[in-house]
């Protein structure tokens, strides 16, 4: 999930910082290269622990654009049908052309019931995702919104010609048929870390049966690689990498 805010380089920077309603971070680390680690679960309480989630964010591709990501939230609730969310700064210069601020950061929710890496590596992949294609597409395209739907990678998915498409981040509009939501997604099939790719090996009804399974709560990522299941792989698109 992404939500953005903008700001005028004519203006002060305002930061849209972390939720409110916490008292203060129960675990804090800095990472060397970007992202300050705030942790309010009780899960996710020592700097140790996310020591391993920045190491975990790293074993997704990231360059120079982790400069750029100011912040990462573990917060212990969840919001329906929520996991995460981006939140990126970008500036929209005196030209009207777009750039990246400093402040932008990703929330992780939910993290009081997924207490390991395993369980919050996608969520962190696809929203770090959102940053990854944010980040380029606004620095050397400088589009941005309604932009989007000019990119080179809305020309090389296809996504130009598809009337179901909409533009970044619209307002109501179905999340998978959203191009910020479609390249977060094709990042995490085309550069996410090993664990945000996770198979499962599903049992068929006689297997089940004999060791017993009453119920399937995991959805692998063998089965729900992307959200928009209409759409070709990320792998299956010439050029896209």
């Amino acid at each position: 999930l992404l939500t953005f805010f903008l700001v005028l380089t004519c203006t002060v920077n305002v930061y849209a910082g972390p939720r409110s309603g916490y008292s203060d971070p129960i675990a804090e680390y800095q990472s060397t290269l970007g992202p300050k680690i705030e942790s309010y679960s009780r899960y996710w309480n020592t700097k140790e622990k996310l020591m391993q989630v920045y190491k975990e964010l790293t074993k997704n591709y990231v360059s120079t654009e982790i400069s750029k990501l100011k912040y990462i939230y573990l917060y212990p609730d969840i919001e329906e049908g929520v996991s995460g969310y981006y939140n990126p700064d970008v500036i929209v210069k005196n030209d009207g052309t777009y750039a990246m601020g400093d402040n932008s950061y990703i929330v992780i929710l939910g993290c009081d019931e997924s207490s390991t890496l395993s369980t919050i590596s996608q969520t962190l992949a696809h929203e770090y995702g959102h940053h990854f294609t944010t980040y380029y597409i606004v620095t050397y395209e400088h589009l941005y919104g309604k932009g989007w739907i000019n990119s080179k990678y809305a020309k090389i998915r296809g996504l130009n010609k598809m009337s179901a498409v909409v533009n970044y981040s619209s307002t109501n509009s179905n999340s998978k048929w959203d191009i910020s939501e479609i390249a977060a997604w094709d990042y995490v099939q085309l550069f996410g870390s090993q664990s945000s790719k996770n198979s499962i090996d599903y049992k068929d009804v006689q297997e089940r049966a004999d060791y017993g399974y009453t119920s399937t709560t995991s959805i692998g990522f063998n089965a729900y690689p992307q959200e928009n299941l209409e759409l070709p792989l990320a792998a299956h698109v010439q050029g896209l990498y």
